[in-house]
């Protein structure tokens, strides 16, 4: 077993996990984005899907949760590795959920359970919202799952000091950027 790649900035160590692979199109990969950098771009493609879990203060914090039940063979992994790495899901304090699509959001459930059940789980309130509009999405029925452990986010916000969630909407009308302030710089996520 290969062991996982750990970064130490400052206080912050940062463990990056892999949930898999997925295809995807050229169109739905860049949505939102520059249409000329289309062009660069083959039809179809595989997507890498790797996550962070940071821990500071004795805190752990995991950003976003991976296709989880939702993926096929080549994803959904995360939570295995996440063990493999030492990481407990039941250790996670905080899981910050960039946005709701379901390669960001598939693994917040575990056999039909908060995969995370001790966690504070944070979204802007706009990306909520957005989720709303698609009642019969796979992503809106777990994010409603897991609602009671929601918290919604209405502004930027430092979750610890050097973390900061920033609204940045854009790929999605509510998505979030992670924020590392160290004393070499800042770091987005």
């Amino acid at each position: 077993m290969k062991e996982p790649d750990r970064i130490q900035l400052d206080s912050f160590q940062m463990t990056i996990l892999s949930d898999g692979a997925f295809r995807v199109s050229r169109d739905f990969f860049l949505a939102g984005g520059d249409p000329h950098e289309a062009e660069h771009y083959p039809e179809e493609f595989e997507v890498a899907l790797n996550f962070i879990c940071l821990e500071t203060n004795r805190k752990q914090i995991l950003i976003d949760t991976g296709f989880g039940e939702t993926g096929g063979q080549e994803s959904g992994h995360l939570i295995h590795h996440l063990t493999q790495a030492g990481i407990m899901p039941d250790s996670i304090d905080y899981v910050i959920l960039s946005h709701s699509h379901l390669d960001h959001t598939g693994g917040l459930l575990n056999n039909g359970k908060p995969a995370f059940p001790n966690a504070v789980h944070l979204i802007s309130e706009a990306e909520w919202l957005y989720a709303k509009q698609t009642p019969a999405s796979k992503q809106f029925r777990i994010l409603s799952t897991v609602r009671p452990l929601l918290k919604l986010l209405t502004e930027d916000t430092e979750l610890l000091p050097g973390l900061k969630l920033i609204h940045t909407p854009g790929h999605t009308p509510g998505h979030l950027t992670i924020e590392l302030q160290t004393k070499d710089g800042v770091c987005h996520q």
